[in-house]
């Protein structure tokens, strides 16, 4: 996949643009939640109890899986030299290593919440992010909210905090998703390397780990004595799935990167909303999962400040084109 340069306003590369956007968006709401309640179906009884020792295994595998795909996609891609750039810098490394530890978080929760039936309570974390990027650029970078994005962010809260009050519950699921990615977002914008190099970095950081895990799980000594792992007892359907994992959490950032070169910014942040929808429908309509009736209003809130905030997002873009669009030629 070569690098077309920008192109916004082409015609024809928005077409793909927003094609290779449907695509990354579609797999992350809807083909990769599918594929994590297929693997967590498809392992032996022996092998998912336990809380999170199957859901630990999967990530140890996502991340194993994934950088080897990504040692392939810098092959065909032609971007060793990239990495070494990335890799000969102490700054550079630093940053990844801290986002390798706050995806690793993001991803663990994520397959957690699929496994134990709670996809919807995922998907409002995802939809909650661009909101908590916000508040994040206000307090790190300076940023400051528009007058009409304040009543965004108040239903939000409003919502978060009837979880917490009126439902009877803290919401960590959702929050722990939406804050990880959020700083997740906050720390890797200051890398200077590409998605695919940095994915790379960041999962070779976590290699290790997630080998000693594994190690530690085919092992059976201590608290992990008496368990079976999906690779040796789950099958070949567990071991393909297993396999898999990392060619769906690189695949789709391909297809983002794509995307994001061709798209404007406010087409990206409406095509963000959709995975989370995707998610939050899968989840109740075909995963069978009940949303408890107290949480609704919650939801609503939260949904209301999200629509609120992207409506307002997408009429303040207007406004600057219209303000810096070229006015007609003289006679």
């Amino acid at each position: 996949m070569t690098d077309p340069g920008p192109a916004r306003d082409d015609p024809h590369e928005i077409a793909i643009g927003w094609r290779y956007g449907v695509m990354a968006y579609a797999w992350w709401g809807l083909v990769f939640p599918f594929h994590l309640k297929w693997l967590t179906e498809a392992a032996p009884d022996g092998v998912t109890e336990g809380g999170a020792w199957w859901p630990s295994e999967i990530l140890a595998h996502r991340v194993l899986w994934a950088l080897i795909f990504c040692f392939g996609l810098l092959t065909w891609l032609k971007r060793w030299g990239q990495l070494g750039t990335a890799l000969r810098s102490r700054k550079t490394l630093s940053i990844l290593l801290l986002t390798a530890s706050l995806v690793s978080v993001n991803w663990l929760v994520f397959i957690y919440a699929v496994a134990e039936g709670q996809l919807y309570r995922a998907s409002l974390g995802y939809f909650v992010t661009p909101l908590v990027n916000v508040i994040l650029g206000m307090l790190f970078l300076g940023e400051r909210l528009r007058g009409a994005q304040w009543p965004a962010i108040a239903l939000a809260a409003a919502g978060m905090a009837w979880l917490v009050l009126g439902a009877g519950g803290f919401p960590w699921i959702e929050l722990s998703l939406a804050v990880s990615f959020g700083f997740y977002g906050l720390v890797r914008k200051k890398a200077s390397v590409g998605p695919i190099v940095g994915l790379t970095v960041e999962t070779a950081v976590l290699a290790p780990v997630g080998v000693a895990f594994l190690v530690f799980l085919g092992l059976g000594v201590g608290p992990a004595a008496g368990r079976e792992t999906g690779f040796e007892t789950g099958g070949p359907l567990t071991v393909t799935l297993l396999v898999l994992s990392g060619l769906s959490t690189a695949l789709p950032l391909l297809w983002f990167a794509a995307a994001a070169k061709r798209l404007p910014l406010v087409s990206i942040g409406f095509l963000q909303f959709s995975a989370p929808t995707g998610q939050f429908l899968l989840g109740v309509l075909l995963f069978d999962e009940v949303v408890p009736d107290r949480n609704w209003l919650g939801y609503a809130l939260i949904w209301a400040g999200v629509s609120w905030f992207a409506g307002e997002s997408y009429l303040a873009a207007r406004r600057r084109r219209i303000a810096i669009a070229p006015g007609p030629a003289p006679e």
